[in-house]
């Protein structure tokens, strides 16, 4: 797939694909591609060890206009990146149609916290040369997540968090990614735990590119599902 247009033309807004703040909605559509930005595990660790005991206020505000933050740049990077349809062997800058919801927990298991977002992206989009809808470039959806999508969330997440937390980040192993280490919540962690996947409240859709600490960008079954079915508690929800 050849790519056209110059630097920079998509970096636009989006357009709302559903709004995920209607209690009324039925969900993204049934073609979404849900992809899912899962926190290293240490994130929810922290929240888990002070959201009943002191030290609760900045972790308010983290789960506030935080978060609220880390999602916003991740929809603009997605945007920026892979803000593309394809025109039969040709990719077009185009207008992408999202929505993002955040959760605490994965499901109906509220046994362990697990933060994540999800980022529903609509199969077509509008293309900004002519303004026809055409499909998704896929191709392009799928190396960015890999290459850039990830790597650019985490690296806001640890802006965010360390501003907001006061933590501090690095590799605890060779070859693993960062974690919290201070203060130090990494401690027992072998970097093979699983942090599942969530259906949502609207069940699944297709998981293209799943992020995940370990493995980036990985692609993943079509509608896989959790470790439980049911609805997910939503701990933020909002359109993009």
């Amino acid at each position: 797939m050849v790519r056209m247009g110059r630097y920079g033309d998509t970096r636009v807004e989006t357009r709302v694909l559903f709004d995920a703040r209607d209690p009324a909605c039925t969900g993204p559509p049934a073609d979404a591609i849900d992809v899912q930005f899962r926190a290293p595990l240490t994130v929810s660790l922290l929240l888990e060890r002070y959201l009943d005991g002191p030290g609760v206020e900045p972790v308010v505000g983290f789960l506030g206009a935080g978060h609220r933050e880390v999602v916003a740049k991740t929809v603009s990077e997605v945007q920026f990146v892979a803000g593309y349809v394809a025109d039969g062997s040709v990719s077009w800058p185009a207008r992408l149609e999202v929505a993002t919801a955040a959760h605490l927990y994965n499901n109906d298991d509220e046994t362990d916290i697990r933060l994540h977002h999800h980022l529903w992206v609509g199969r077509t989009a509008v293309d900004l040369r002519d303004g026809v809808r055409r499909p998704v470039d896929l191709i392009s959806l799928q190396r960015a997540l890999a290459n850039v999508v990830w790597s650019a969330y985490l690296r806001v997440l640890h802006a965010v968090t360390t501003r907001d937390l006061g933590v501090s980040w690095r590799s605890p192993r060779p070859g693993a990614g960062a974690e919290i280490t201070d203060p130090p919540v990494h401690v027992g962690l072998t970097g093979q735990e699983d942090l599942g996947i969530c259906t949502a409240p609207w069940g699944p859709r297709e998981t293209l590119g799943t992020a995940h600490p370990r493995r980036p960008g990985v692609p993943g079954r079509a509608g896989t599902p959790g470790r439980r079915g049911g609805r997910a508690r939503p701990l933020l929800l909002g359109a993009a």
